[in-house]
């Protein structure tokens, strides 16, 4: 009888998976741009590796293959790239997903639905706005010889660890289309040297799910700091001594080794509201070719040169996603969240624009470098 059981045990155990894909039979797409044709069509393109090896044995080539289909929707154009290849597409892996500057014009959401309602869709990919087509960006050719996918994806992490952009991937970036207190800032990259290169430009802007506007990367690293996400390796360069004769001592370069950010608003009219953004930044100067720094009066003069510089740059950030009625602050999300009788009372989208919004700096330097 005790056999019997081990026995039944054991074929349970040995069924094996009953829902395993294998590599072998199906292709994996590891980028995928996404644009929206004159006529108002989907045109989707994909890479992905080649496939080389013999024996039984699957590799991965490291050249990269496109395929670049018109449709009406995402899942009619997935059903056309299947007519190219005699294996099954996977997109369960992709890293990357771009889109053309025209398609987020138009809203963006309708693209991205089909990602969401797949059980193997590549929540994970990083996502990126193009300042043109997705299909030029991903048929770049220097690559540094990485895979298409990789290059795009490295480079967007690497920005993200030097606290230039914020790569938020698809999941991410669902509930925020969604909400009715905040909105998204995606990095946008652009291409050079007829469309040899590719480099990160800065942010698009999005009212809901339509961009509506641009930052560059000065702003788009301000707009970073604004919202308090925290990044050691945030670097900011500032013009702080414009009488000197050298263009090297007229600039002070510094990273932000800590950061506190504070969000308070008062209601001063019926339709009028002061928001004050509050920052404490601890620096560290990297770079100040005038010195001096050990003198109390000079470390004074660039601590106010800095505090003056990082509000005139703040204002300037804060009124382009006005402009752009971008609150990817989430002032409103905040105001939904502790003052939600003043929520209900406005209609946030029509008042945002409108709002003054202020940004304070308390800024202290808390290293100089090795050299005074």
């Amino acid at each position: 009888m005790r056999s019997i059981v081990v026995s039944i045990i054991l074929l349970l155990l040995l069924t094996g998976c009953w829902d395993q894909r294998l590599l072998k039979e199906h292709t994996l797409i590891l980028s995928i741009g996404y644009d929206l044709t004159e006529d108002g069509k989907i045109e989707k393109t994909i890479t992905f590796p080649d496939k080389s090896g013999g024996g039984g044995q699957v590799s991965m080539s490291t050249n990269t293959e496109i395929i670049s289909v018109i449709a009406n929707t995402v899942k009619d154009a997935e059903t056309k790239t299947d007519e190219y290849s005699p294996e099954k597409f996977d997109r369960s892996k992709a890293k990357v997903i771009l889109i053309g500057k025209d398609l987020a014009e138009s809203g963006i959401f309708p693209t991205l639905d089909s990602v969401y309602r797949d059980l193997r869709a590549p929540l994970y990919a990083s996502v990126a706005i193009v300042d043109g087509t997705a299909k030029d960006a991903l048929e770049v050719e220097d690559t540094y010889s990485l895979l298409t996918s990789e290059f795009y994806s490295e480079l967007l992490k690497t920005a993200s660890n030097a606290g230039i952009i914020k790569d938020d991937n698809i999941q991410e970036i669902c509930p925020v289309i969604l909400s009715d207190g905040k909105d998204i800032a995606i990095p946008q990259i652009a291409l050079m040297d007829n469309g040899k290169r590719a480099k990160i430009t800065g942010s698009t802007l999005f009212n809901g799910d339509k961009s509506s506007g641009e930052l560059s990367l000065d702003e788009n690293i301000m707009l970073l700091t604004l919202m308090g996400v925290k990044n050691k390796n945030r670097k900011m360069n500032f013009l702080v001594d414009p009488d000197q004769e050298r263009r090297e001592k007229q600039y002070v370069n510094f990273s932000i080794r800590n950061e506190y950010q504070h969000v308070t608003w008062e209601r001063t009219g019926d339709n009028d509201l002061t928001v004050t953004v509050k920052l404490s930044l601890q620096i560290e100067i990297d770079e100040y070719a005038s010195d001096h720094l050990y003198d109390e009066d000079k470390a004074k003069y660039l601590v106010d040169a800095i505090t003056k510089q990082s509000e005139k740059r703040a204002k300037k950030t804060i009124e382009k996603i006005q402009e752009a009625n971008n609150d990817t602050l989430g002032i409103g999300e905040k105001i939904k969240a502790y003052d939600p009788q003043l929520w209900q009372k406005v209609n946030w989208k029509e008042m945002y624009p409108e709002i003054t919004i202020e940004p304070e700096f308390d800024i202290e330097i808390i290293r100089h470098g090795i050299l005074n």
